[in-house]
Order: structure tokens, then C-alpha cells, then sequence
């Protein structure tokens, strides 16, 4: 490692200084009152400590405690003012406003943004709409432990909610309800511009819901349910499938596993109406219905769709609904790699403060990897920044030759100016 710039500061240290900054911090703490009466374990110590136990893998009070303890470096990196035993950290999971660290994770994500902006990141197809997929996941929790949290006979659990933005791969909306609670409810509550397309799966599937969108003019990919009654109003040709339904000038690097898959084979693609008395009450407008057959599997998928354009070619729907699996990849990513199996807290206020917490590192963790030259796998990257978390080399320097190699020629340049693939964050 002696090839590597040092840095006077740690890893950590300068991991969490590429977030919000303490001052950013410190406001939104003011802004909300969670400092009020707090005389020493403030917003900004429990920010830090929570993100020192997401980033080092502490999955317990004693763990992450005990690690800030341990060695006055880390006291010092973390700029902490004072060491918090198990019960204020406790305390104050317990009791601080989850929407502190909401508010942090929504500047987190704001500042990352804005610096991916110059790079025009944007999705793989020719159309410039905005192209955004809707799905949730449950995290299981012992019922025992969590009984606000019902979800089954003898289990608990919590549903997060996300709207990804498949430009950048970054969650454009991040919600929260009980396990049992219906993904249509959150659904109904966002907000969307006009264009906008929203690729979900069949969870989502209500006609008042589709109704409402095309009025506004908001478009949608997903699955019909296989007892949907309709009749069809035309049955159009279908043309000959392109050599690929991506952009022409997409880089190699945006093409990843799902997209090297053989494309969907349209068989049919056909203009609907619902036929069923709710279908034709709640949902009185003509559909577009294309199906597909997985060359793989030979399995047949039913799309459907309110883009009833020729402009949009019915193989470019078929893709458009693969893209769904971002989002799935998203919450695996989550799910394998930051600490929300076991939790610092039994409390509601608890939970949301540590998934929030591991949304933001892990947002740091993916603006790491996409300043870099190399071409990090996120799993590992964290597991190298946990090993390394007290070195003192410079972050960005590390990544770029994390085994001491020469730099290469299309190194990046220094932080404040970094040269950006055009690949997905995580």
C-alpha cells in the first residue's frame, strides 16, 4: 500500500465526509427540534454512531458500542463529543424522530444527484421519458419483539416501499408500512409527472389506479392478472424484431446480465377493453395488451400497457418490463449487504431510523463506486471498506488501485472533478 496517497484522515471519515456535511446536519437537526433537552448524545453523534454501525457491520448495540470504545481513533474520526454507552444509543433510537434521519437521507441523496447530473446518466432506450419501477420487500421481524409490527400468526413485519429511478438506479421515493398493508395503498400516493413510465408487477394491478394514471398521462408496463376479462378491439401486426430495443449509442458497460439475455419473443400485440362490470366502470379506456414468449423458458407473459402509440414499438415494451429486475436487484443488494436483519431497536421509530440509516450509506458506498476507475462489485467494496475502515490512504486513490497496481491510464482525476462510467450505481 505504500504506492497509495495517505490522507491525515480515515477512510470512514472521509467516506461520510462525501454525504451532507455537520453544519447540513445540524440544520435539519434544528429544523426538526431533536436536539431539544439533549444535553450530550445530540442528532449529529447518533447520525455518525448509526452510520459506524451500518458501514463496520455491527449488528448490535454491544458491537457497535463497543467498537466506538474500543480505540480513541475511532472517537476522533467519528467527531464525537462524547462515547454513548448501550442504553443512550438505546434511548435514542428509540425516541429521536425517525424523519431526522429521513431528512439526511433524502440531502444525501439530493447532493449524489446533483453530481451525477453533469454525466447524463439516463435509461437504455431511444424515448427521453422519464422511466421509473415500483415494487416493495418485506423485512421479517420476531413477532415477540415487534408486536406493532403483526404480520402472520407468530411473525412481524415491515414493508419498505421504493420508486427507483432506472436512469441512475437511485430511489426516487422511499415508504414505509405495515406488512400486511396492500402495495396499491402507497401506489395511490405518489405524486408523478406527466410522461412519466412506471414498470410494476402485478401487486399493483387496480383498475381505479390505471384509470387514474392515463387521465393524467402517466404511462405503465405491467403484468395482467390471469383472470382479467376483456375483448379485443384490434389485433395489430407484428413487426419484425430489432436487432436490440436499446439505444443505438448505449455503452457496452450499461449492457449487464439482464440485458445480454435473449429478448423477448412478441406473438401477439392487440388493442383491449376491460369487459368485467368493475373493469368497465373503473376503467373505461382502451388498453394495449402485448405477449411474449421467453425463448429461455418458452414461458408466455401477458404485458399490458396504456402506450397505445405505433411510435412504440411492442418489443420495446416487452424490454420495457425486463427492466423491472433493477429493483430487485436493488433490494437484494440492500438485503445481503447493510444491517437490516437484526436490529438496534424493537421500537417502530427504532426500525425506520436504521433502514434509513443503511439507505444513506449505502448511497455513499455507490457514489465511492461510481467515481472510481475500477469497476467495483458493491459486496465487494463494502467488504474491503470494512477491513480498511481506520487506513489512512486516500479514499478515492484506494479504489482506484485497491491492489497496489499502477495507475491505469484512464485513472480518474481528483475527487472534486471525477470521471464517471455510465453504469448503474450499485
Amino acid at each position: 500500500m505504500d504506492d497509495i496517497a495517505k490522507s491525515s484522515t480515515s477512510l470512514i471519515r472521509q467516506l461520510l465526509a462525501s454525504g451532507l456535511g455537520r453544519r447540513e446536519i445540524q440544520n435539519i437537526a434544528a429544523d426538526l427540534g431533536t436536539d431539544k433537552y439533549v444535553k450530550e448524545f445530540n442528532s449529529f453523534a447518533h447520525y455518525t454512531t448509526m452510520m459506524f454501525s451500518q458501514i463496520s457491520g455491527a449488528d448490535s448495540l454491544r458491537d457497535t458500542v463497543g467498537g466506538i470504545v474500543s480505540n480513541r481513533s475511532t472517537i476522533r474520526e467519528l467527531q464525537l463529543d462524547c462515547v454513548p454507552n448501550k442504553s443512550t444509543l438505546s434511548y435514542a433510537n428509540a425516541h429521536r424522530d425517525y424523519r431526522f434521519f429521513e431528512r439526511v437521507f433524502a440531502g444525501t441523496l439530493e447532493k449524489i444527484k446533483r453530481e451525477t447530473a453533469p454525466f447524463a446518466l439516463r435509461h437504455p432506450f431511444a424515448f427521453d421519458n422519464p422511466m421509473l419501477s415500483l415494487d416493495s420487500s418485506v423485512i421479517t421481524l420476531c413477532y415477540s419483539l415487534f408486536d406493532w409490527a403483526k404480520y402472520r400468526t407468530a411473525k412481524g413485519g415491515v414493508k419498505i416501499h421504493v420508486l427507483l429511478d432506472n436512469s441512475h438506479y437511485l430511489p426516487q421515493v422511499v415508504g414505509f408500512s405495515n406488512a400486511k398493508e396492500h402495495d396499491i395503498n402507497f401506489a395511490r400516493t405518489l405524486a408523478l409527472p406527466k410522461g412519466t413510465i412506471v414498470i410494476m408487477d402485478r401487486g399493483y394491478f387496480d383498475f381505479s389506479l390505471l384509470f387514474k394514471w392515463t387521465r393524467e398521462n402517466i404511462y405503465f408496463v405491467t403484468r395482467i392478472k390471469s383472470n382479467t376479462e376483456f375483448v379485443v378491439v384490434k389485433q395489430a401486426e407484428v413487426p419484425p424484431a430489432p436487432d436490440s430495443p436499446y439505444r443505438e449509442d448505449l455503452p457496452r458497460d450499461r449492457h449487464g446480465p439482464n440485458r445480454q439475455k435473449k429478448p423477448f419473443t412478441v406473438v401477439r400485440d392487440q388493442l383491449i377493453e376491460l369487459s368485467s362490470r368493475r373493469g368497465r366502470s373503473r376503467c373505461p379506456v382502451t388498453l394495449r395488451l402485448v405477449t411474449a414468449e421467453d425463448p429461455d423458458t418458452g414461458e408466455e407473459y401477458r404485458f399490458l400497457t396504456n402506450i397505445i402509440s405505433k411510435r412504440m414499438s411492442c418489443h420495446v415494451v416487452a424490454a420495457i418490463y425486463r427492466e423491472r429486475w433493477s429493483i430487485e436487484t436493488f433490494f437484494k443488494t440492500i438485503k445481503q449487504n447493510m444491517v437490516i436483519k437484526t436490529f438496534l431497536g424493537t421500537s417502530e421509530n427504532a426500525v425506520r431510523i436504521q433502514i434509513f440509516v443503511a439507505l444513506t450509506a449505502m448511497l455513499l458506498i455507490a457514489l465511492l463506486k461510481h467515481r472510481a476507475a475500477v469497476d467495483w462489485n458493491f459486496s465487494n467494496l463494502l467488504h474491503l471498506i470494512r477491513i480498511n475502515l481506520f487506513s489512512y490512504f486516500n479514499i478515492h486513490d484506494w479504489a482506484n488501485r485497491p491492489h497496489c497496481e499502477k495507475p491505469p491510464p484512464e485513472a480518474n482525476p481528483p475527487p472534486e472533478n471525477p470521471v464517471t462510467r455510465a453504469n448503474s450505481l450499485f
